[in-house]
């Protein structure tokens, strides 16, 4: 598989905005239609286990302990859809999050303004009935969760835009979070692909702000 990778530096906004902190970014595209093995490859590239390996250690918490939420883009209609990130790449990370010894992964998402008036759009509903199995090629078990439920405060800075909003307990509890994105118009929903080409973005987050994207 060709890969071609682009790292550049860019300034992360953290929870206050006096404080930055520098994130690594990688490109890595194929002509290939291998989208694991580019997943894989972005993910090595970046430094990403690296990088989650250090805020494990910060937490004092055991790797197969140590909880990791993933929230991927569920704005899907149909199987197979464009508009939301594909549910094998998906399942494809919490097998490599297993190899590396991070078993306590779940997916989670939060309820979309679709969800407001048609029937069926319940988070776990949705992810079985757009491909997600609970349970991955490698037989590792995962839970999706409803970030919309068991909202808890969270103490966010007054000058902050959430200030005084309420977050999910599983994304508050998350030891380790990735937004696992999809590359789209946000109005359209139309995906932003380049045919024999998979596009999608990792966007990990911890405790301690924005990583990477």
């Amino acid at each position: 598989m060709a890969v071609r990778a682009k790292k550049t530096n860019i300034s992360a906004r953290r929870i206050r905005p006096t404080r930055t902190r520098t994130a690594q970014v990688v490109i890595a595209e194929t002509n290939h239609n291998d989208k694991l093995g580019l997943l894989t490859s972005a993910l090595d590239q970046s430094d990403f286990w690296r990088h989650l390996e250090r805020a494990r250690r910060r937490t004092r918490i055991s790797s197969r302990l140590f909880q990791v939420l993933i929230k991927p883009d569920l704005e899907l209609f149909n199987p197979g859809d464009a508009t939301g990130t594909d549910p094998e790449l998906v399942e494809h990370l919490i097998d490599l999050l297993h190899d590396q010894g991070y078993t306590q992964v779940a997916v989670g998402d939060a309820l979309s303004v679709w969800d407001l008036w048609m029937e069926n759009r319940d988070v776990c509903v949705l992810a079985e009935l757009v491909g997600y199995h609970y349970v991955t090629p490698k037989g590792r078990s995962y839970d999706v969760l409803g970030l919309s439920d068991d909202v808890v405060s969270v103490r966010f800075p007054a000058e902050s835009v959430l200030h005084g909003s309420r977050l999910g307990r599983a994304w508050v509890q998350a030891g380790y979070r990735i937004s696992f994105a999809k590359n789209k118009t946000p109005l359209k929903g139309h995906s932003l692909r380049h045919p024999g080409r998979k596009q999608q973005a990792v966007q990990c987050m911890s405790r301690y702000g924005l990583a990477m994207q």
